[in-house]
């Protein structure tokens, strides 16, 4: 009979991780008339990436795009597990607040 280790930690696994929704294609105060950026969400994951690379030791954090988490008319969105926090709205230049975000997170885990 074959048993699962769903329900056991491993070691290389990530305290904290973060889904980046890449499809998102919200339209900017520039663009209120005009085409829409598909590059901003991805460009926000890849930044937010390497903040959490330079500040959260090497495999606490895993950040990952996903397709749509339903909230695209209000801008790029986001789910933080373990604790399911979903934030929506985001846009380029934030990417800071959702690593402080992420920190926070990972110090109540400790």
């Amino acid at each position: 009979m074959a048993t699962s280790n769903a329900n056991k930690k491993s070691p290389n696994f990530p305290k904290v991780h973060c889904f980046i929704c890449t499809q998102c294609s919200y339209q900017t105060e520039d663009e209120k008339d005009g085409p829409v950026d598909p590059t901003l969400a991805k460009n926000f994951r890849r930044t937010l990436k390497k903040i959490c690379q330079h500040r959260f030791p090497k495999g606490h954090v895993l950040i990952n795009q996903t397709t749509c988490l339903g909230f695209c008319k209000e801008g790029i969105s986001s789910i933080i597990y373990p604790k399911q926090i979903v934030t929506t709205s985001l846009r380029t230049g934030q990417e800071a607040q959702i690593a402080d975000l992420i920190g926070q997170l990972l110090a109540g885990l400790d």
